[in-house]
């Protein structure tokens, strides 16, 4: 299904007010949330209160979907991108977080613009059935792990090329019923359909997608 562009936004403040150290968060704050934890599933969503396309994605899918989520069974951690140079006006910007739907006591501050590079080395840190190397880029995505740290990825094909087909991560919105119990077993009668920018060689996979 293809639906609305995804674009990633960025704001900068121009005050910092006390932001607590331990709302930072990088690659090894990221691996101790979630590899010792081989209890829960796990979804990391990356996002922006200042950010057009985050506003409607919580809106239609991240909301009705994480109102759903069995709190025993998942932990959700909201990692809110602020670029490399932002400064923080941390009160209004937890406030800002809170009226778009992220549980701030759940939020932690991401100082990256999410580039392709900085996704690679998060899906570097967990298991994957399949490549996910630069397939996604920008806010808003989710990460969706499983209890072995197995991320939900699935097969997309290129809409004007269909023998161009790769895998991305599969965000709560792409299921359509029940989320599976494990990552690990593909379904290998579905594929998503998805238009690029360019047909790009299949090293550089995908730049843009056109999300459901």
């Amino acid at each position: 299904m293809i639906g609305a562009c995804i674009v990633g936004c960025t704001r900068t403040n121009k005050q910092l007010y006390n932001v607590p150290p331990s709302k930072y968060i990088g690659l090894e704050q990221i691996a101790e949330l979630c590899l010792p934890d081989t209890t829960h599933k796990k979804a990391l969503v990356f996002c922006s209160p200042y950010c057009y396309g985050c506003e409607l994605r919580f809106k239609e899918v991240y909301n009705p979907a994480l109102d759903t989520l069995d709190t025993t069974l998942w932990r959700v951690y909201f990692i809110v991108s602020v670029g490399r140079e932002d400064t923080l006006a941390y009160n209004k910007l937890m406030q800002d977080c809170s009226q778009m739907g992220i549980d701030t006591n759940r939020a932690y501050i991401w100082r990256q613009q999410g580039y392709r590079e900085d996704y690679n080395q998060i899906l570097n840190l967990f298991h994957s059935t399949h490549p996910l190397e630069n397939t996604i880029g920008g806010v808003p995505h989710a990460i969706l792990l499983d209890e072995k740290n197995f991320i939900a990825n699935q097969k997309e094909c290129d809409f004007d090329k269909r023998d161009s087909c790769w895998y991305a991560p599969r965000e709560f919105g792409h299921f359509d019923g029940k989320i599976p119990d494990d990552f690990q077993t593909e379904d290998t009668a579905r594929f998503r359909l998805v238009r690029t920018t360019e047909a790009p060689p299949e090293e550089e996979r995908i730049k843009l997608v056109f999300a459901d």
